[in-house]
């Protein structure tokens, strides 16, 4: 839209990766990282600012939703060690993965020590630099998918079997699959779980757009998907979208709903998602494509566009991860990712 040409996508985790650049004298983690981090986007262009609170679980310090540091305490290294085996640490890289967390971890208990909800700090921030605050809800993270109770950032319902997806990919040849067991949307249960996240964002926080991310990770009902399973995440995705109406009445401007998938609307629909449907009933505002993790050359979007109709705005997206190409690197002697 005209007053959202530059969006911006921040993780959980956007303020945390490196705090020697946000907070270079050091000391207890504080607002200012957040400040300075919002003041780079700002000075260069950026127009809207789409952070993201969640994984399965919230990442920010919620009073009403399980959080990724519930029962952490400062120094407790055991915390984090059942995502090191989620995430195949060796036993050889263990101690220094497990150092790693708690130093990372502990800069968001540096923030709630000192009375400091950064998810709310950012909107604040954005509105001191004239930046639109949007919020960016994952809808499937699968972070902890390879030890659903071990992990600490898989939520309880993720915990139990009978609310994941079985696991099937695209091509059912490829059998079972964990990275893609993950919650079912089919289930009242999920929808309910997922739908108190979003009332919390839209509620209790200061947010003027939101995005549905299913890029991480494209996956919702049980594959192939059927009418049955259409239905319900249109009337799911109906129901999203009067609460962002409810938002815009209270902040008396609108609040685009949108989403962020993969390019293939057929392969959205095979997990429960009709996309150019909720196009066509006005369910979407918006819609970035971008392939998992990756930016993309050749996004068909004017075959997109002839599918979703006039009305929906596309933005093209940049990722800023690894293109997984390989490429001729004689300095390492023979192909490396470029």
């Amino acid at each position: 839209t005209a007053r959202h040409r530059n969006l911006f996508n921040g993780d959980s985790c956007t303020y945390f990766y490196n705090p020697e650049f946000w907070q270079p004298e050091g000391g207890l983690y504080s607002a200012k990282a957040i400040h300075r981090y919002v003041d780079v986007l700002a000075d260069s262009g950026i127009d809207t600012f789409l952070i993201n609170p969640n994984a399965q679980v919230a990442w920010y310090p919620s009073k009403k939703l399980q959080t990724i540091i519930d029962g952490y305490r400062r120094g407790d290294r055991e915390f984090f060690r059942g995502h090191a085996i989620a995430t195949g640490v060796t036993p050889d890289k263990m101690d220094a993965y497990l150092d790693h967390q708690v130093k990372f971890f502990n800069l968001y208990l540096d923030l709630i020590d000192a009375g400091v909800d950064w998810l709310a700090e950012t909107s604040r921030a954005c509105r001191r630099r004239g930046v639109s605050p949007w919020v960016s809800v994952r809808m499937n993270d699968m972070h902890g998918s390879a030890n659903p109770t071990g992990s600490h950032f898989n939520c309880a319902l993720f915990k139990q079997a009978k609310y994941r997806l079985e696991g099937r990919p695209f091509d059912p040849k490829d059998g079972f699959i964990q990275y893609w067991a993950g919650l079912n949307y089919e289930l009242p249960e999920v929808r309910d779980f997922m739908m108190s996240h979003i009332r919390e964002y839209l509620e209790d926080y200061d947010f003027e757009g939101m995005e549905l991310d299913w890029l991480r990770n494209p996956i919702c009902c049980n594959p192939p998907a059927g009418p049955r399973q259409h239905e319900l995440m249109v009337a799911w995705i109906a129901d999203v979208r009067r609460q962002t109406e409810a938002r815009s009445q209270r902040l008396g401007k609108p609040v685009p709903l949108g989403l962020r998938i993969p390019g293939n609307l057929g392969y959205m629909k095979s997990i429960g998602l009709d996309v150019p449907r909720l196009a066509r009933e006005k369910l979407i505002d918006f819609i970035g494509f971008s392939n998992f993790w990756q930016t993309t050359w050749d996004m068909p979007y004017d075959e997109l566009r002839n599918q979703l109709g006039p009305d929906v705005a596309i933005y093209g997206v940049v990722e800023d991860a690894p293109n997984w190409v390989n490429g001729y690197a004689p300095s390492l002697q023979g192909k490396s990712t470029s």
